[in-house]
């Protein structure tokens, strides 16, 4: 007897968990499905490393690289610096997938590239300054370099495509000589150059050296509105008086300019959070202003050719959430993804877990309800002459039955109600099987 008990026991106890599993195991395991499905469908984590076309050393580019490569590290994404000849050849790298992220000369991106970049942030005004030796430089003309020797950058530089398009422009048939920014500096101070173009940031050692240089001048372009609007890409901006060198005076007077924006570029398939890391990093570095522009001024959304990254334009309008300011990037990146995994989910498990309580509910009360059905059978044919020793060993089975049940807690209250009723009708049975004149009892 103690073994059947504790096998009904036993048995009891595995319905119980079966019935428990066939309720809630159906909702777990469609939730982890519609997770996983979610999961599919969700960016992957960012990498850990990147690679940044950083321009040639001694360049802007390179300067401005090596901070965005400490503010990344601050992040914890490693950065390498890919050394390069300047803008064409960083859109070179970009379209190779050997680079991903680069600054590039605004203008550059050739019409059939555009669709395979996108634009983060125009980061910096680059001003296209052209030095001159011998020739004069207030209200200047482009038609002055006819027939001299002019630097117009190394192939593969952002400087040699504008530098020709100007040149261009206006038909000047000059010397034009490859000449890298820093080979043409010591050129033009050597004498061996009549003019050289520069696209460089005011802020950069070249730009004081040339302007401090005895004889050489920076030109002063009088046409720079008509420029800008012949090239879109170009703005005209002023170089004040004083804004390279204040104690120096340099340069010596306001003097026009025009200038293409520095855009902070990278491959369409660039990461999400590497493009709005590179926000947080753009305004971080360039948002004090410099000697064109005041602070806030930049980063800005890119106006050129070239479609802004989604992520990017979305970190620039509304800068670092809560949990970028918080936590470690590689943190808040995982929870940024887990909530956008969150979205379905919820929509899944919210209806499953309102269909799964009821469902059990029913499920328990039904076992409960079955055996009251019994227990109404027997007490029905109880009323029609019934063999008493026959239903007695139908109650006294159905109360085995029962008394094997395991149900939860916030259900006993029904089972012990099923008992009392179970025991009622046996006392019914007794008092029937004594009643000598067969008189059923009330």
């Amino acid at each position: 007897m103690i073994i059947n008990r504790d096998n009904a026991c036993v048995s009891a106890k595995l319905e119980s968990r079966w019935s428990w599993l066939t309720i809630w195991g159906p909702t777990v395991l469609l939730s982890l499905l519609g997770f996983a499905l979610a999961w599919w469908f969700v960016e992957p984590a960012p990498p850990g490393a990147i690679t940044f076309a950083s321009g040639a050393p001694g360049g802007a580019y390179h300067a401005f690289a090596e901070q965005y490569a400490t503010e990344f590290a601050d992040r914890g994404v490693g950065v390498t610096l890919l050394e390069t000849a300047g803008s064409v050849e960083n859109i070179e790298k970009l379209l190779a997938g050997e680079a991903d992220l680069a600054f590039v000369q605004g203008g550059t991106v050739r019409a059939e590239h555009r669709e395979q970049l996108v634009a983060l942030a125009d980061v910096y005004a680059e001003p296209v300054m052209l030095f001159l030796r011998g020739i004069p430089a207030a209200d200047f003309e482009l038609s002055r370099l006819e027939g001299r020797r002019v630097a117009v950058g190394m192939p593969g530089s952002g400087t040699r495509p504008i530098a020709t398009a100007l040149l261009d422009a206006v038909g000047v048939n000059a010397e034009r000589v490859d000449l890298g920014s820093s080979d043409a500096t010591q050129a033009l101070i050597d004498g061996e150059l009549d003019a050289a173009f520069f696209v460089l940031s005011p802020d950069g050692p070249t730009v004081s050296k040339l302007l401090s240089s005895p004889g050489i001048e920076l030109a002063d372009f009088r046409r720079a509105e008509a420029l800008a609007g012949r090239f879109r890409f170009l703005r005209p901006i002023t170089l004040h008086e004083g804004a390279v060198d204040l104690a120096a005076d340099l340069p010596r007077r306001d003097t026009r300019l025009v200038a293409p924006a520095a855009v902070l570029m990278a491959s369409a398939d660039t990461h999400s959070g590497i493009a709005t890391l590179g926000i947080y990093a753009a305004t971080s570095i360039h948002g004090k202003g410099d000697a064109l522009d005041p602070p806030g001024t930049y980063p800005r959304r890119s106006v050129g050719d070239v479609a802004m990254s989604d992520a990017a334009d979305y970190a620039l309008r509304n800068g670092p959430n809560f949990l970028h300011r918080r936590l470690p990037f590689w943190a808040a990146s995982l929870i940024d993804r887990l909530l956008i995994l969150m979205l379905p989910l919820l929509g899944l498990l919210i209806p499953l877990l309102r269909i799964a309580p009821p469902t059990y509910r029913w499920r328990v009360r039904r076992r409960i309800y079955r055996w009251y059905k019994r227990l109404n059978d027997i007490s029905q044919q109880l009323r029609h002459d019934a063999d008493l020793d026959k239903l007695r060993a139908d109650v006294a089975e159905l109360d085995r039955e029962i008394a094997r049940v395991n149900v939860p807690l916030s259900y006993m209250d029904e089972l012990y109600d099923l008992r009392l009723h179970v025991q009622f009708l046996e006392r019914r049975l007794e008092k029937a099987a004594r009643d000598p004149s067969g008189t059923l009892p009330a």
